[in-house]
């Protein structure tokens, strides 16, 4: 008797890769022509379908291995009780990494729209060129990633959903999202790109961006209306050094009572 094709899966996991690059690979040679007018043939949305059942199943049995599942992590976060204050997600491989992320906020999204109520949510992406880059495509789920975050970018506050980004590669972020954000931070910037870039999200001159390249260890541009009332007029700023802080009180140790 044969077993069943989700115990085989289990057994033999690469068999998922592999089904995964064949249909991967058989898409972009369904009706060229149709693509290139921006029409979804009934091939590519029935092997898309198959390929989210698949990518669901893998992250089950990852899960069942002692990781989580980006859905229950959701709910569990979007819950007005016991909510966890604080979760770090660490995934190492870029192609996880975009693909949790886009059912995380996508199911944080379907949490808080069924009940707003609840905790105020920070997501916090750093290398946030793996999640927004500017060029997307579907194989390597930059497109999936790139249209949850720009979500939550435009749409997150209504539903107490936030986000800050981090990054070093300002050049390689997608302009749309960048342009969702309320402040920004600019450190050093020695790239003219880079800083045209948050020159023409912030709405800011570029000769005031240029001064980033000279900004010592600490020193930012601080950009934001919203915390400073005053459109277009960023303000140089220098922070404390925390790790000088703490390795002070550590040599100083508690204070006496």
């Amino acid at each position: 008797m044969e077993k069943p094709l989700i115990e085989v899966l289990d057994t033999h996991g690469e068999i998922l890769e592999e089904i995964k690059a064949i249909i991967q690979e058989e898409i972009p040679a369904a009706e060229p022509g149709a693509r290139s007018r921006g029409i979804k043939t009934k091939f590519e949305s029935c092997a898309e379908a198959v390929l989210e059942t698949l990518e669901r199943f893998e992250a089950e049995r990852k899960a069942e291995a002692g990781g989580v599942l980006p859905e229950d992590l959701a709910r569990k976060i979007a819950s007005p009780e016991d909510f966890p204050r604080l979760t770090i997600v660490y995934l190492p491989n870029p192609y996880d990494a975009r693909l949790f992320a886009e059912r995380f906020i996508n199911s944080l999204f379907q949490a808080r729209k069924r009940q707003i109520k609840g905790p105020r949510v920070l997501i916090v992406l750093d290398e946030a060129q793996e999640f927004i880059p500017d060029r997307q495509r579907s194989d390597d789920y930059t497109l999936q990633s790139n249209i949850a975050v720009e979500q939550l970018l435009r749409q997150g506050r209504k539903y107490r959903l936030h986000c800050w980004i981090s990054t070093q590669r300002v050049a390689h972020l997608n302009v749309n999202a960048v342009q969702q954000l309320h402040s920004y931070f600019a450190g050093t910037l020695p790239r003219s790109y880079d800083r045209h870039v948050i020159a023409d999200a912030a709405g800011v001159s570029p000769e005031i961006l240029d001064k980033t390249a000279l900004l010592d260890i600490g020193e930012w541009l601080f950009i934001s209306y919203k915390a400073t009332r005053i459109r277009g007029v960023p303000v140089f700023i220098k922070a404390p050094d925390n790790e000088k802080i703490l390795l002070e009180q550590l040599i100083q140790g508690p204070p006496s009572a």
